[in-house]
């Protein structure tokens, strides 16, 4: 069936055409806007002037087949692969007379033939664009836009359309927002044997906190498609996964920095939770890492929040965590309690009170020589 769009561009040698051009458009079916005009003064790379050519562009109220238009302008001619479907209205209307090809001669808009106000037209479709674009700017900017619901706040359309725009604005963010940026992030580690629901309770923490969520790839580049959520789950995650040293920056709790990625770093500036799932005891995860020797343990175990310990429940639909340690703030801002709990979060219908559970502690770091110790009493 071929391409279907609204908007077409072409261009074609006027030692080619065989024509009146503006008969050709004026017979499209359809009745579309056109435009087009002569350029004759162009030259190459070398200074040396270009063959004299025509730019023209098509708008239709409704999608038109690229084939069909194509016969139809057979009678010029020009032929399919000399057709392309033109993405920005504004771009296009503008390049005809290189208003935004500063480097290239610049014609004058009374050499522009067309069915239509022509000045009229790209000035109001420069506002509207401008307009659109500004709101888009700003929803990205108090992040009521994200990359992860982007295609749930903007339509297809919209997106398409500035593409582009879009994604330098997502750059710019990640630049303002990234290396060395203020974050609070609370970390959770999750072990148990497979099979007891770490990640099902993952997955839960996230929903009860009303938190997008991304769930790590099983591959050495664990945050391939991440895009900003909110909470950010390394699944089953192993030392093998990563360096010593680039957990310790994914996990910081309080500066943003880049994370390595395939192809190109990652900021999780806004990531706000990040629940870690492992097989193995934190004590057992930390000496799986090679290389500890040359880091103090304390720079891993002061970025873990909490630690829950998930264990195969007697119920099928039940997740049982058998020990749940927080970081719990004391009379003594010096000293920190540990205190251990016993419970059982029910699945599908989980009680919100576990979370509400969670939420009456705050973060405070472990007791610092427990965490130097060889013998981590978790």
């Amino acid at each position: 069936m071929g391409i279907t769009a609204k908007r077409y561009v072409m261009t074609q040698q006027v030692s080619f055409l065989k024509s009146d051009i503006e008969s050709v458009l004026n017979d499209l079916k359809g009745s579309p806007r056109w435009a087009w005009i002569l350029h004759d003064k162009d030259v190459d790379d070398k200074g040396v002037l270009k063959a004299p050519h025509v730019h023209i562009w098509i708008e239709y109220d409704k999608q038109k087949n690229l084939p069909a238009l194509a016969k139809e302008l057979d009678r010029l001619p020009i032929e399919v692969n000399a057709i392309e479907y033109a993405r920005s209205k504004v771009g296009c209307l503008a390049y005809l007379t290189h208003e935004n090809a500063s480097s290239k001669h610049q014609y004058d808009k009374s050499e522009i033939h067309s069915n239509f106000d022509f000045e009229t037209e790209l000035r109001n479709e420069k506002i509207h664009v401008s307009e659109v674009l500004q709101d888009i700017y700003n929803k990205i900017e108090s992040k009521e836009i994200n990359e992860w619901n982007l295609e749930q706040k903007l339509d297809m359309a919209t997106c398409v359309k500035y593409d582009r725009e879009i994604k330098r604005a997502f750059d710019y963010m990640r630049k303002r927002y990234g290396m060395g940026a203020d974050k609070n992030m609370t970390v959770i580690y999750i072990w148990g044997d497979s099979g007891t629901g770490k990640t099902t309770l993952a997955k839960y923490l996230a929903q009860e906190n009303k938190m997008s969520c991304f769930v790590s790839s099983a591959s050495n580049d664990i945050l391939d498609g991440y895009r900003g959520e909110e909470c950010i789950i390394l699944d089953d995650l192993r030392a093998c996964n990563m360096k010593l040293e680039e957990f310790l920056k994914l996990a910081d709790n309080h500066t943003s920095s880049t994370v390595r990625s395939r192809y190109f770093n990652k900021s999780i500036a806004t990531c706000r939770m990040l629940i870690i799932t492992c097989c193995l005891p934190l004590g057992a995860f930390w000496k799986s890492f090679e290389n500890t020797q040359f880091e103090q343990s304390k720079q891993f175990f002061r970025r873990i929040s909490v630690v829950l310990h998930v264990v195969q429940s007697e119920k099928k639909n039940e997740i049982g965590i058998e020990t749940l340690q927080l970081r719990v703030v004391g009379g003594d801002s010096d000293k920190v309690d540990s205190k251990f709990y016993n419970f059982k979060i029910p699945l599908p219908n989980v009680p919100k009170d576990s979370c509400e559970f969670l939420s009456k502690f705050e973060v405070n770091p472990f007791d610092e020589q427990k965490k130097d110790s060889d013998e981590i009493p978790f």
